[in-house]
């Protein structure tokens, strides 16, 4: 009985971690933006996938995806990337824009539960520096749109219930003004994720197999 126990709870605590099958993406690349704009790219970090890039530039100086330059951030539960721009202006009413998009996606189990966002806005005179991303797919308290500008360089949103995959759309620019400067080089998104109640609750059941054949095995 004890021995039959002892199985089963082995069993149970394999599914557990088994719940979803693993994609079969590659692995997220470091390097520049131009890695990832590409039509029926996607990528993993652990257990997010990112797929479904897209680049849309603006302002009066152009920006190219081979000059974003990306690394992978690989914290377990907390994976996202660090962009880095190097997007800078100066003198008379010059400005620099672009905008970046994709999904997000949980990956063997794991739900999105917040994100959270950074960036090194820096500018002199009449200067402007700001980082916005839009989120749908996921409902958290108050708008969609999380803004930052050089005096506000972080912030997070946690969603009011896990959800399994986001849509992101981050805008990133710079203006000068009359007789300024404004400049980004690095920008940070990272979501959090954690395993869902199933399988949370999957792995307790196995693991409280095994302590009760242990103890009675004692």
């Amino acid at each position: 009985m004890i021995r039959r126990l002892f199985v089963l709870a082995t069993i149970t605590v394999a599914i557990s971690f088994a719940a979803v099958p693993k994609a079969s993406a590659a692995a997220c690349p470091t390097g520049n933006y131009g890695q990832y704009f590409i039509t029926g790219f996607s990528c993993e970090i652990n257990n997010l996938q990112f797929s479904n890039f897209s680049f849309n530039p603006a302002g009066t100086i152009p920006t190219t995806p081979g000059s974003i330059g990306v690394t992978p951030i690989t914290t377990l539960g907390n994976e996202g990337f660090n962009f880095n721009p190097a997007i800078l202006v100066s003198g008379a009413f010059t400005s620099q824009d672009v905008a970046l998009d994709f999904d997000v996606t949980g990956l063997n189990g794991r739900l999105l539960t917040d994100l959270s966002l950074s960036f090194n806005g820096s500018v002199t005179g009449t200067g402007f520096a700001s980082f916005s991303e839009t989120v749908t797919g996921a409902n958290f308290p108050g708008s969609p749109t999380i803004s930052l500008t050089q005096n506000n360089t972080s912030a997070s949103a946690n969603f009011t219930t896990p959800v399994s995959s986001i849509h992101v759309v981050k805008d990133i620019g710079v203006q000068s003004g009359s007789f300024g400067s404004g400049s980004i080089s690095q920008v940070i998104n990272q979501f959090s994720n954690v395993p869902e109640p199933a399988t949370l609750a999957l792995l307790g059941i196995g693991l409280g197999l095994l302590a009760f054949g242990v103890r009675r095995k004692s």
